[in-house]
């Protein structure tokens, strides 16, 4: 019975990936489509820009609907029932802010003009976009402290430390080819977008680990 249980869990996680991974690709396949005839998005750093902000946004979309109707959010998000999101709904809700804003402000740097792209956001509204996210993005990250337990601050530790340790090995070999002439250099957008899937990666990966992207 209960690796039949454990069988149907996997299943379901095995599900819940693959059709966020669909969503996600069908998303950044429409953006791209929809401005194919605004910057050029086959430079690897606006792409990595892109698809930073898509996933961080639609991962903000997705928990802030299930914050704001639990018995949906239910139905796709990593909980035992309703009450669990109406229960964590302090946390929840901000968190699901700070990946709206992460994702505003990584589509507007990729849609900014930077160099001989026009791109397809005015430079001066495109700034004003990232610095109001950024503002509002730390703000919200220090208000979010005081909601968070002690398992999901050892949790996030944990990640940012992966995360760094990911990045130097990533970004360092990285810097090391480019100076030897064996790679071109990383944009600053390139390192920005990079750092911010590391991130990501980083957090999916401990808490993986830790057995908590399995159903509950």
């Amino acid at each position: 019975m209960s690796s039949a249980i454990d069988r149907t869990k996997v299943r379901t996680m095995i599900l819940r990936m693959v059709s966020g991974a669909v969503v996600g690709a069908a998303v950044t396949g429409l953006f791209l489509t929809f401005v194919t005839d605004l910057p050029d998005f086959s430079e690897t750093s606006r792409l990595a820009a892109v698809i930073a902000g898509l996933t961080y946004g639609l991962m903000g979309l997705a928990v802030g609907v299930g914050t704001l109707a639990p018995r949906l959010g239910a139905t796709f998000l990593n909980v035992e029932d309703a009450n669990e999101i109406s229960e964590d709904r302090r946390a929840l809700g901000p968190g699901a802010i700070v990946c709206l804003l992460a994702g505003l402000l990584f589509l507007a740097l990729a849609l900014a003009p930077a160099g001989d792209f026009e791109g397809a956001m005015p430079r001066d509204i495109a700034a004003g976009t990232v610095a109001v996210s950024f503002v509002a993005l730390v703000g919200v990250s220090l208000w979010m402290r005081r909601y968070i337990d002690e398992l999901n601050r050892a949790l996030g530790i944990e990640a940012s430390a992966s995360a760094m340790n990911l990045s130097f090995l990533l970004f360092g070999g990285w810097a090391a080819l480019a100076h030897l002439g064996y790679a071109q250099w990383i944009t600053p957008l390139g390192l920005l977008s990079g750092l911010a899937l590391v991130q990501l990666a980083a957090i999916f990966w401990v808490v993986g680990e830790r057995g908590m992207l399995m159903p509950r």
